[in-house]
């Protein structure tokens, strides 16, 4: 969109969705609206889960799960590779991607299984029913993924909330059967969600069915080009994770992780809506870099960190105020625990923040600035739990003013890289 409209449509409409760019696409709040929905039946599905199974049953639905999510990390960086890649909007270099992507994920099926299948017969994996599940569901997820980020990069959204409702809803569906066929209807809820999803995209768009087998590695080496550092760098991202919560539980013990348990659901729900209007802004500033349009880049760049500021003001008001009211009469047990959220907040915040900068380093491919940032970002926050444990100050709220800490020290790197960035004018 010209400067010259956007600014015709600021005088011409009132309110502050017109305000933040709101107005120029409908889709844009049924895309946000349809991924709550999505997380909403997930969430939900724990819940039926956690009321009806036992802890060991639990259990393996959590292996299932785990061996699932283990198989993402073998893209290596495809995923968001190719999403960059597929946002350009050139049609024969897309195809090519998707073909590459699909072989390899076919490739990496059979190897799994052949791995997998070798060492139950050798005896070093035990004899397990869900074993061959977990691998298809783990191969499921990564090609429903790699969909969802074509779809979005093509800016296909009404197929992409159409496949989304409808494997949602089916998945949801299942739950009626789970006392009646157990543990079995319960794996079924969680593989058919990502099959419908990937069986309605590739019927309503048939351009999207790969058209032969191209497992070509020069290909491969440049789309991971674009995809592999941001893979480190989500790798670092997930060390953060697990040193903050092996930290609180081998120093305070699990009964001080269930306190926090309200901080994690909280920052879960916080992330969803930030998350799907990251999926609206990449495709465009990826198009506007690639065809040199730098204005419109930083356009969209602050009216990225508007939207993010009005969210963040709307999120402080309802959790400072409405929340306590929930959780009161939903889950009265973490009520004395509920200040924790408040002061992981900042965190929160800083957190949001720092979203339009690595969208804006992607979009120039300054990847190595996105890695540095979780790295050193990692790093201090390692370091202040260290020194909170020697001196004998570890507590959850100085845990979580760490959390703080790491999401401030991440997201100043980040603005200190791209205000330095336009001083040069080295876009």
């Amino acid at each position: 969109m010209k400067l010259s409209n956007y600014n015709s449509a600021l005088k011409n409409k009132k309110g502050v969705f017109y305000f933040l760019g709101f107005y120029q696409k409908k889709y844009m709040l049924t895309f946000i609206l349809v991924n709550l929905f999505v997380a909403l039946s997930g969430f939900i599905r724990s819940f039926v889960f956690m009321k009806i199974y036992d802890f060991q049953e639990l259990g393996t639905l959590t292996i299932v799960n785990t061996s699932a999510m283990l198989l993402g990390f073998m893209q290596l960086g495809l995923l968001n590779g190719g999403y960059r890649i597929v946002s350009l909007g050139k049609q024969e270099l897309s195809v090519k991607t998707n073909n590459v992507v699909f072989s390899y994920f076919f490739s990496l099926l059979i190897a799994v299984l052949v791995v997998a299948s070798i060492a139950l017969f050798n005896g070093y994996l035990k004899n397990n029913n869900f074993l061959f599940t977990s691998i298809l569901l783990g191969i499921s997820m990564l090609v429903s993924n790699w969909l969802t980020n074509v779809l979005t990069g093509a800016k296909d959204y009404k197929n992409l909330n159409l496949a989304n409702i409808t494997s949602s809803i089916i998945s949801l569906f299942c739950l009626v059967f789970v006392i009646d066929y157990g543990l079995n209807i319960a794996i079924l809820s969680l593989l058919i969600q990502p099959c419908i999803f990937i069986s309605i995209v590739l019927i309503r768009r048939k351009d999207l069915r790969p058209i032969k087998f191209e497992l070509d590695f020069t290909h491969i080496n440049y789309i991971l080009g674009f995809g592999f550092i941001p893979f480190l760098s989500g790798m670092f991202i997930l060390i953060f994770q697990q040193i903050e919560r092996w930290s609180i539980n081998m120093i305070l013990g699990p009964d001080a992780l269930g306190k926090m348990y309200m901080v994690f659901i909280s920052l879960t729900l916080w992330t969803l809506i930030p998350s799907s209007i990251n999926n609206l802004y990449f495709p465009k500033s990826i198009r506007a870099y690639s065809e040199g349009a730098i204005y419109e880049m930083k356009r969209l760049f602050t009216q990225y960190m508007k939207v993010l500021i009005v969210y963040s003001c709307i999120g402080f008001f309802l959790i400072l105020f409405i929340l306590p009211s929930l959780v009161g009469i939903l889950l009265p047990n973490h009520l004395p625990y509920l200040f924790l959220v408040n002061i992981a907040l900042p965190g929160f915040v800083f957190r949001n923040l720092s979203d339009p900068i690595s969208l804006f380093l992607n979009s120039i491919v300054r990847l190595k600035h996105l890695l540095w940032s979780d790295i050193l970002s990692t790093v201090f926050y390692s370091i202040a739990i260290i020194i909170l444990y020697y001196s004998n100050n570890f507590t959850l709220s100085n845990s979580l003013l760490c959390f703080s800490g790491y999401n401030l020290f991440r997201f100043l790197y980040l603005y200190f890289i791209y205000l330095k960035i336009n001083k040069n004018r080295a876009v």
